[in-house]
Formats: C-alpha cells, structure tokens, sequence
C-alpha cells in the first residue's frame, strides 16, 4: 500500500511539472500566433498598397512569393517616372518661358531681352524698330511682297545714322541674347524680298516666327502656350504624385521585408510546429499519468474490495467456530448430566 501511494504522490507531482512545461509552450505559442497575426495584418495593407499602385498585385496571397518581381517592377517603374517628369519638367519650363518671354509684348519679337531694350533705344536713336514693326507698318502690297522673308522676326530695322550705335549696344548685352540680331538700314529693308536671303542658305525658322507676326496670331499664339504651360504644370504634379505614390510603395516593401525578412518567417513556422508537437506530447503524457492514476486507483479499490470480502469470510468462520465451540460444550455438559442421571439411577437400584 505505501508502494501505491508513493507512485500516486509521483504521478501528481510529474503531472505538475509536465502541466507547467505545457503552460510555458503554449505561452510560447500564443507569442508567436501574436507576431504571426501581425505580420498578416502589415502584409495585408502592403498588398493594399501595392494593389492601388498595380491592381494585379491586389490577388496577392503573400509578398514573399513575388518578391524579387515586386521589387523589380517598383525600381523599374520608378525609374521610368523619373524620366516622364523630367520631360514633364522640360515641357513645362519651355511653356513658361515662353509665356514669360513674350506674356507682355504687344508686337512679337523672338528675343525677349532685346524687345525689353529696344524701349529704351527708342528713345535714345532717331529711329528704331523691330523687324514686324516695320512690316505693320507697310501698306498692303509692299507688306505682301516682304512678309515672306523669314528673318523678319530676329531683324531691327534702324537708319544708316544709328546702325553701328546700335551694333554697339547690342553687342554688350551679346552674352544675355538667345538669337542673332540682324539690323537693317530702313533703305536695306526697303529691298528686302522673299528672295533676298542669299541662295546658300535654307533658313528652316520657328512656325511662331511666321504666325506671329500678325498681332491677333500673337495673341493667339500666348494664349495657346498659357494653356499648354496650366496642362504641363498639371500633367507634371500628376507624375509627381504617381511617382511619389510608387517610391512610398518601394519604401513601404522594403520596409516590410527588412522588418520581416523571409528567414523570420520560416524560423517562426519551425518553432511553432516544434512549440505544437512539444504540447501534444505533453498532454499526450499528462493523458497517460492520469490513466495510469485512475488505473492505481481503481485496483486500489479492488484490493480494498477482496479484503472487505475476506474480512467477511474471516467472521463467518470465526463465528462458526465459536457456534461449534458452544455446541461441543453444550454436547459435555449434556454427556456429563447424563452420566450423573445413570449413576443416581444406579445407586437407587441398589
């Protein structure tokens, strides 16, 4: 019996400890469910994210699958909008200098720190004007027969008087102009034909040179580029938004991986199938320790039962012997009064 209860206090005392083990692990495991859970949670807004950059990433059941394709796709995309905004950029500053050279001049000139000056030669020369300026103001047909000529737009027409002062000024200012100057002696463009460029030259000119020299053309003409100059500012903060959309999109993949590198995860579903048989064996051999109790137990209570039994048994016997004792007394004491009536009847007889 002190054997048993000996292995019962053993297995009371092992169930304990296994139960305490079991306890550490799945406190172990909850942590790691934990991370898990959040790592889904992250990688679901990451695949949000991505999906609103491409919405074929939106299927995506794990980044880790397609990441060298996601990081290749993001780098060359980004790369590709950062030479669309740059041309973007370039578009746009060509629209705005031309609205910013020519947004207040009233009769066209192709260079505008020539037109801005010319203002103040006015003034200073006996006569001065611009190439489109002496063709306005022409009559019909004299207008007609010179408006062919292509340089119209880079000439200032001046007297035989002024011409070298002017050659002086503009010469100081040479390294600020974005065009020859041409200048003209009024009795030089009185000549001046369509035909008048010399013959070894094909002047290919701006198309605005030609189409501005019509005031109402000129207005136009700014008008257009004030549009395409709003269009190429819009055009570019688009691109500038998609682009910085997409580098937030490589920046938020990067960091996720470096917060969650591959080799994490792996490690995480390593140690939680290891962490799940090592609670399985556990209650596994808290599971036999308590049959292996109940089983004690219940022979236990065998024994207990036999010996009641027994005990039973003992009594019966006992109290057999003890009837059969006071029956052989019984049967004495009988034998003895009969002896002692045959010895009266005897000495009665005699």
């Amino acid at each position: 019996k002190n054997k048993i209860q000996k292995e019962l206090i053993e297995l009371e005392e092992s169930n304990e400890d296994l139960k305490e083990k079991k306890f550490g692990f799945e406190n172990d495991l909850q942590s790691i469910q934990i991370i898990k859970e959040q790592i889904e949670k992250d990688q679901l807004e990451l695949v949000k994210r991505l999906g609103r950059l491409r919405p074929q990433w939106t299927v995506l059941e794990s980044v880790y699958e397609s990441e060298q394709s996601i990081l290749n796709r993001l780098i060359e995309t980004i790369e590709k909008f950062k030479k669309e905004k740059e041309e973007l950029l370039y578009k746009e500053r060509v629209a705005y200098r031309l609205v910013d050279d020519y947004e207040n001049q009233k009769t066209f000139f192709s260079d505008p720190i020539i037109e801005k000056r010319i203002k103040t030669w006015k003034n200073q020369l006996d006569y001065c004007v611009t190439g489109i300026e002496y063709l306005q103001m022409l009559n019909e047909s004299d207008y007609q027969e010179k408006a062919a000529y292509p340089l119209w737009a880079v000439t200032l027409v001046t007297t035989n008087k002024s011409k070298e002062i002017l050659q002086r000024k503009i010469a100081e200012i040479a390294d600020h102009i974005r065009y020859p100057i041409q200048i003209m002696t009024t009795e030089e463009a009185a000549i001046i034909q369509a035909e008048t460029v010399q013959q070894e030259f094909s002047w290919i000119i701006p198309s605005h040179w030609h189409k501005c020299m019509v005031g109402e053309t000129f207005e136009q003409w700014k008008q257009k580029f004030r549009i395409q100059a709003e269009d190429a500012t819009n055009a570019r903060t688009v691109k500038e938004k998609e682009l910085k959309d997409w580098e937030n999109g490589l920046l938020a993949f990067q960091e996720f991986l470096d917060k969650y590198p591959f080799e994490k995860i792996t490690e995480l579903q390593a140690k939680q199938s290891e962490l799940v048989l090592k609670v399985e064996q556990m209650k596994r051999e808290i599971e036999d320790n308590v049959q292996r109790k109940e089983d004690i137990l219940q022979q236990m209570t065998q024994i207990e039962q036999t010996m009641e039994l027994y005990q039973e048994e003992f009594h019966g016997i006992v109290r057999k012997i003890e009837k059969g004792n006071e029956y052989l007394k019984y049967s004495r004491e009988v034998k003895e009064e009969k002896e002692k009536e045959k010895q009266l009847t005897e000495e009665i007889k005699s």
